[in-house]
């Protein structure tokens, strides 16, 4: 989720959206903003491992007890249109460590498209499990599972964590599963059939090394291959660069910058920038409570 929505290469329908999914945009909106008060009441302590990757979740879980609230800001900018201004997507986490092997948090989502102007989109949950039986399996593997739902699309994201400590080194990677089904029939694929549901398989991964007391310094990226109505694959890409975190106080930020590498089908030399931008910048700020 490390998260990313669905992005295609289809094209929304010019028509008003439904007083009646607005209804139901307003609904959920207030159930998520009052799911997410109750969770930042949960009683809290200090989280122990920073994050050094902004794409890729290690499968180390807290202790019980453990809380964390974050903010993530990400911008998508440079697509065939060049005066197309950048995409902008920002997250508020709430996480708690159920147990020593179950940690779960909510998300709110927000986003500004090219043409509009910053909204709350959606609220997803996030349950991660660590069972006993797979911990003594190399890279000790989590079960990862987000739920989104909006006023358009419900997106279920289920995910593989993988994670390695050597010495000063870390090493994270997830397999990925995103589907999601519409709730109208409103977008259209290129071709004109009705966009009714859609999957997206991804693997992401990082590499870092930390520097001394609190920073980190490294590379991160993620390829992606995108399947609408669950048909053949209608687009993918490769976004890899740099990432680097520090820690002061209770404090972290993560950040990356991350180009695309290549694109299918190419639009722009090695690279789509009809379904994808050219830059995805993220960065992540958290704090320990």
């Amino acid at each position: 989720m490390n998260k990313c929505s669905i992005v295609h290469s289809s094209n929304r329908s010019p028509g008003a959206t439904s007083s009646a999914t607005r209804g139901a945009r307003s609904g959920a909106r207030r159930g998520w903003i009052a799911a997410a008060v109750a969770l930042l009441l949960l009683p809290a302590v200090t989280r122990a491992e920073p994050r050094p990757f902004v794409l890729s979740y290690l499968p180390d879980l807290g202790r019980a007890g453990e809380s964390e609230a974050a903010l993530w800001g990400t911008s998508k900018s440079g697509r065939q249109d060049p005066s197309e201004p950048a995409t902008l997507e920002g997250r508020g986490e709430c996480e708690h460590a159920i147990t020593d092997r179950v940690t779960g948090a909510l998300y709110l989502n927000l986003v500004r498209p090219p043409s509009g102007t910053l909204g709350l989109d959606s609220g997803s949950l996030e349950l991660i499990v660590r069972p006993a039986a797979l911990a003594r399996f190399a890279g000790g593997p989590a079960l990862y599972l987000e739920v989104t739902g909006g006023g358009d699309e419900l997106e279920l994201e289920p995910k593989l964590l993988f994670g390695l400590h050597h010495g000063s080194w870390v090493a994270a990677s997830n397999l990925i599963a995103d589907f999601g089904f519409r709730h109208n029939h409103e977008e259209r694929l290129d071709n004109g059939d009705v966009l009714r549901n859609e999957f997206a398989a991804e693997v992401s991964a990082g590499l870092a090394r930390r520097l001394g007391a609190g920073g980190a310094l490294g590379l991160e990226g993620r390829a992606r291959s995108e399947h609408p109505n669950f048909g053949p694959q209608a687009a993918a890409v490769v976004f890899a660069g740099p990432v680097a975190s520090l820690a002061i106080g209770e404090a972290q930020l993560t950040i990356a910058a991350l180009p695309q590498r290549w694109g299918h089908p190419q639009t722009s030399g090695a690279r789509n920038l009809v379904a994808f931008s050219a830059t995805e910048v993220r960065a992540v700020l958290s704090l320990e409570f």
